[in-house]
């Protein structure tokens, strides 16, 4: 709901801008002053805010690397020190004092010595004055001297539960000053370990040391610092260069904090904070710049970021990034203070500017109202009205006085123009009745000449109609007689036909007599062939009878008369299935005699009914033939009816052509001056309207 009512306001004040000059004027001035405002503070502030970002990233970067130069010097100089500490003959003594102490008898090699026995204490107090002194010079945790085979704790200036073990076989042998001792032994030159928590300072801690050897460059021992935090915090935590909201920290290779922010007070981050991010990524790369990100918070934060190079400079197996930040906020907090105040200004100058748009549309506005005004009481017909005379000089008090003489020869001119109208309305009448006259005058003659052209056409078809059919009768007539010609033909071939027919039947019949009479002679044959059969079966049998009695000398005999009754039996065999087919034969030559009658009867009769068939057609296309010479006259003078008819039909058409020519011409005239007399009554209305 609110919505609706927000857009029908919008659509109220949009309609309010269109329709009036006033608001128009006011917001181009309002927006003359604010623009160029804006947008110089825009540029402005877009230049300060990337001034002060090269400005704070040179300034990060600066404090990056004077504390990363100092932070090396420093971790330099302690590697000095406890090289030098190494070549000291006070260390190489007191390592000869000490060492007969590491072998007590009855005592394993991991094992600690009696480090209270009254021999050992006065040893150890011999040389802490020595050490002492380093210690409380440089500010170390602890300084150890450590044996070169077991890695036993010899001495230490702070003596804890540490004091004695083996950083070999011992519980520290995990320790960073375990790793430190092997480093050295294993590399016999000065080394340093990363921080780490070591156990019996309760803290993390980082060592450095170096190898102690004799003049013949016999390994001695090993001389160990003990550092803290403290010194690097002090560096990191300087505020050259970084004011109070600016950090500097350290970060080792397992993404852990080297060193304790300064923001964040007395809270140690040492080893306990945890820093992922792609600044301290890329610096653990070993690549340095300056970018923007994102803590964990979400707050924008500019960092610049680098290696501190601890591997190339000190020559150490990690390393750590130095990283200086500030947060943006704060880097723009003047910026932002600027912004306010800028659109605060920026506030009054539009404040000024609708005051002086409103004043000046006011003294533009007021004259144009009072023109419109009268301009509408114009348009409305009212040439009365008078336009003030005015005393400016400028572009407005130069339209007025343009219309006020507009309006005097607006109001002239409309006086000639009703004068003008009334006489060319009494004009306009009378050339209307004339018109009006001849157009009902050429309707008449128009109608007739439609009625005659009317019937004409009426005549004029009924005429093609009655030729079109002489023509299709004509031509049924023709083909009538072809076909009937052409019927009387073939009737005599099929006379002919008929004849020939009688002849070949006749012949049949002959030929199927000749075959009975024949089948009769192999009706006797096949009986006498039937006796020659029963003949041989009795030879056949007689043959058998005697080749029994000639014993051995007739099997053969016998044989032969077995062949001769097998064969007689399939001769008799034979003999019967051709009686079969001849008596089979002799039915069909009967049946054939029979047809044969027959059809020769039946072809008489036709040959009577073709004789009085042609007979039927050679009168029937007589009577054809005169129908076609009848049919092709009528056809004659139907044709010549018709061109009559069409040349009537022109002429009708001709004229009724030109009695529509002359009906459009009046109704045309009648139109023009229907409409000189509607422009008369519009001028006569339109002059009638102005009140001159």
């Amino acid at each position: 709901m609110k919505s609706i009512i927000a857009l029908m306001r919008e659509v109220k004040m949009s309609f309010w801008i269109r329709k009036s000059l006033m608001p128009r004027l006011v917001i181009f001035f309002f927006l003359t002053a604010v623009i160029p405002i804006a947008l110089v503070s825009y540029i402005v502030f877009h230049l300060s805010e990337e001034a002060l970002h090269a400005s704070y990233s040179e300034a990060l970067t600066t404090a990056r690397e004077v504390k990363k130069e100092q932070l090396i010097q420093y971790l330099k100089d302690r590697l000095i020190e406890v090289d030098i500490l190494s070549h000291s003959m006070d260390v190489q003594v007191a390592l000869n004092k000490l060492e007969k102490f590491k072998g007590q008898r009855g005592r394993t090699p991991g094992e600690a010595f009696d480090k209270i026995s009254r021999k050992y204490v006065a040893a150890c107090r011999s040389i802490d004055p020595y050490f002492r002194r380093y210690f409380k010079s440089y500010g170390y945790y602890n300084i150890f001297l450590i044996s070169w085979d077991q890695g036993r704790i010899l001495y230490a200036v702070v003596r804890g539960q540490d004091f004695s073990t083996s950083l070999k076989s011992g519980p520290y042998r995990d320790s960073g000053l375990a790793r430190l001792w092997a480093d050295v032994v294993r590399n016999r030159r000065p080394s340093m370990v990363d921080f780490s928590i070591y156990v019996p300072s309760g803290g993390p801690s980082f060592f450095m040391g170096a190898p102690v050897l004799d003049k013949k460059g016999n390994a001695l021992g090993v001389v160990a610092f003990q550092l803290g935090v403290k010194h690097i915090d002090s560096i990191v935590h300087g505020k050259a260069g970084m004011g109070t909201a600016g950090e500097v920290f350290l970060v080792g290779q397992d993404r852990l904090m080297r060193s304790n922010l300064r923001l964040k007070g007395e809270a140690s981050t040492l080893l306990k904070e945890k820093v992922d991010n792609p600044a301290v990524r890329e610096a653990l790369e070993g690549k340095e710049g300056i970018r923007l990100i994102r803590d964990s918070g979400g707050k924008e934060i500019l960092c610049s970021y680098s290696p501190l190079g601890l591997n190339r400079e000190l020559g150490t197996d990690f390393d750590w990034a130095i990283v200086a930040e500030r947060n943006k906020a704060n880097i723009f907090a003047s910026i932002k203070i600027l912004k306010q105040e800028s659109e605060g200004i920026a506030l009054i100058f539009a404040i000024l500017a609708c005051l002086l748009g409103y004043f000046s549309a006011r003294s533009i506005v007021n004259p144009l109202k009072m023109l419109s005004e009268k301009l509408r009481q114009i348009a409305e017909g009212d040439l009365t009205v008078n336009i003030p005379v005015t005393r400016r000089k400028d572009e407005i008090g130069v339209v007025l006085l343009s219309f006020r003489t507009m309006l005097k020869t607006l109001r002239d001119q409309t006086r000639e123009i009703v004068k003008g109208t009334d006489n060319l309305a009494s004009s306009i009448n009378q050339i209307s009745t004339t018109s009006a006259q001849l157009a009902s005058i050429s309707a008449e003659t128009s109608a007739s000449i439609n009625e005659v052209s009317t019937t004409t056409e009426e005549v004029r078809q009924t005429t093609y109609a009655s030729n079109k059919m002489a023509q299709q009768v004509t031509e049924i007539a023709e083909k009538t007689k072809e076909i009937s010609e052409d019927g009387k033909k073939v009737t005599e071939d099929s006379i002919k036909s008929m004849h020939h027919i009688k002849d070949e039947v006749a012949y049949l019949t002959d030929t199927v007599v000749k075959l009975s009479e024949q089948t009769q002679s192999i009706g006797e044959i096949i009986h006498a062939v039937n006796d020659i059969v029963d003949q041989t079966n009795l030879l056949s049998v007689n043959a058998s009878i005697e080749a029994a009695k000639a014993g051995e000398h007739g099997k053969g005999f016998a044989v032969v008369a077995q062949e001769v009754k097998s064969l007689a039996e399939q001769s008799k065999e034979a003999t019967g299935q051709v009686r079969d087919i001849l008596k089979d034969i002799q039915k069909a030559a009967s049946s054939a005699v029979m047809a044969a009658e027959r059809g020769s009867k039946a072809v008489e009769i036709g040959m009577q009914m073709s004789s009085r068939a042609g007979n039927t057609i050679n009168i029937l296309t007589e009577s054809v033939a005169e129908s076609a010479e009848h049919a092709m006259q009528i056809s004659a003078s139907s044709r010549e009816q018709l061109v009559g008819i069409d040349q009537l039909a022109q002429a009708m058409r001709d004229i009724k052509e030109a009695g529509s020519q002359n009906v459009d011409s009046s109704r045309q005239l009648e139109e023009a001056t229907k409409a000189l007399q509607e422009l008369s009554n519009r001028l006569k209305e339109l002059s009638d309207r102005f009140k001159a």
